[in-house]
């Protein structure tokens, strides 16, 4: 849990920073992309993801409701160049459970995706088929699409305008950076972004939360969906490679059309090795 500023951790100043230093916020803003960029080198990465749906479906007078919880697995390699995707492979794991979920590709939140020629980068799908047997939960999307939820939650992380204050923590020994960001379109509605910077050096953990409850249409269908509860987490490590990605992971509640699903990816970066030289 991250602790409360005081009035007096807010005016201390580490040793190695002026308070000048630690006020400048545009610095620590600018510093704080690489999370979200990924690193400026060309690495090999490996992990494990594992993404949790929990499905709600009220009942009525055809029958009772349900709820069912169903979780996908995967290990992956990828080679993250400049911060773009170039090459991402996931095994999924068999569920021995009768419901099940099923993934056509991963996508992490550090780095974005390469651009594929001829794909359409629209298309993206969320369905659901049950019976009293089992539940199917089928996610599709284009080369540069994740959940569709991730992807908006990402993209409203690259803001155009913010309010920011950076301070000094001593019981953290961070400066650390807060924005309130301007929803794009939405009025008065903001979330917040807090980053750590320990010893005020690289950033090492960035936090999201956005309002409780978000509206938004979905394109050529009319109908509206509800975005309830949406964060971001994101964790680095200093190596001798530079700044590297440790953990990540986003959540939301997703409701449309009567139907309520929770969504969760937690992504784990276990080792890193600098690309090989052709």
């Amino acid at each position: 849990m991250i602790a409360l500023l005081s009035l007096a951790s807010a005016l201390a100043s580490p040793p190695a920073l002026t308070a000048e230093e630690v006020m400048d916020h545009p610095r620590w803003e600018a510093a704080s992309r690489a999370l979200i960029d990924g690193p400026d080198s060309c690495l090999e990465l490996q992990g494990a993801a594992t993404i949790d749906v929990a499905l709600f479906r009220p009942g009525g007078w055809l029958g009772p409701g349900e709820t069912r919880k169903l979780t996908a697995r995967a290990t992956f390699t990828g080679t993250l160049d400049h911060g773009v995707w170039t090459r991402l492979d996931a095994t999924w794991e068999e569920s021995s459970s009768p419901d099940s979920i099923t993934m056509s590709e991963l996508r992490p939140l550090v780095g974005r995706p390469a651009t594929v020629e001829g794909t359409d980068e629209a298309e993206h799908s969320v369905s659901v088929s049950s019976s009293e047997e089992s539940t199917e939960v089928a996610v599709s999307q284009g080369a540069s699409q994740a959940l569709g939820l991730l992807d908006t939650i990402i993209a409203e992380i690259d803001p155009d305008i913010t309010l920011a204050h950076s301070t000094w923590d001593p019981e953290l020994g961070a400066v650390v950076l807060d924005q309130v960001v301007p929803l794009r379109e939405r009025g008065s509605e903001s979330f917040t972004i807090r980053t750590h910077f320990p010893g005020g050096g690289p950033p090492l953990a960035l936090d999201a939360h956005f309002p409780r409850r978000l509206r938004s249409k979905v394109q050529d269908t009319g109908f509206r969906v509800s975005l309830l509860n949406a964060q971001v987490h994101l964790r680095g490590a200093s190596t001798e490679l530079g700044l590297v990605p440790r953990e990540e992971g986003a959540s939301a509640v997703v409701g449309a059309l009567g139907i309520t699903v929770g969504l969760a990816q937690q992504i784990s970066y276990t080792a890193v090795r600098p690309c090989a030289v052709e």
